[in-house]
């Protein structure tokens, strides 16, 4: 057995190395973090440029969510929506949670013909039109994010109601919990 990788393990390493340096400059003021990717990137451009990147898309989420959080009141309950009922090109399956940021759906994209998550912010969104235009425009940063360990977001739409959901990557398995 030789000391060289096969290509799916050097793709591995190359990957477990970027998620190391891009834990290493979060922990890092803002400041540090260009001089630390510069020294840490300088024989890898493209690697440098992902990280970047994702760096900045990162805290675009964040900002994101903060400011979601704010505009977002907590409901008294959770109105659940039955199997079956089409909201857009999406027929709800089953429910897979609620909490207090909304309510979760397992639904099928008639349009393209696979599951998704529907996340429905809480019916009782008290938003001013401000607020909207920011939250379109935070969900656009958010769904710029592209990386294995980051849910995609596929669209933001809202019911006939009027009430807001962000259609998101489905993904089979265990809860973080």
């Amino acid at each position: 057995m030789t000391g060289t990788h096969s290509p799916p393990d050097r793709e591995r390493v190359r990957q477990d190395h970027a998620e190391r340096l891009y834990e290493e400059a979060r922990a890092l003021t803002p400041e540090a973090r260009l001089d630390f990717i510069a020294e840490a990137c300088h024989e890898d451009p493209e690697l440098r440029a992902d990280l970047m990147s994702l760096l900045e898309n990162t805290e675009a989420a964040e900002q994101f969510f903060e400011r979601l959080a704010e505009v977002v009141s907590l409901p008294a309950s959770q109105e659940e929506l039955p199997p079956d009922r089409t909201v857009g090109r999406y027929q709800i399956v089953a429910l897979i949670g609620a909490g207090g940021m909304g309510t979760v759906y397992r639904a099928r994209d008639t349009r393209l013909n696979r599951d998704v998550a529907l996340k429905f912010l809480p019916a009782h969104l008290s938003v001013t039109v401000d607020a909207e235009e920011r939250l379109l425009i935070e969900a656009r940063a958010a769904a710029a994010l592209e990386h294995p360990n980051v849910c995609t977001v596929h669209e933001i739409g809202e019911t006939d109601e009027g009430r807001p959901f962000i259609a998101m990557a489905f993904y089979e398995g265990k809860t973080l919990k």
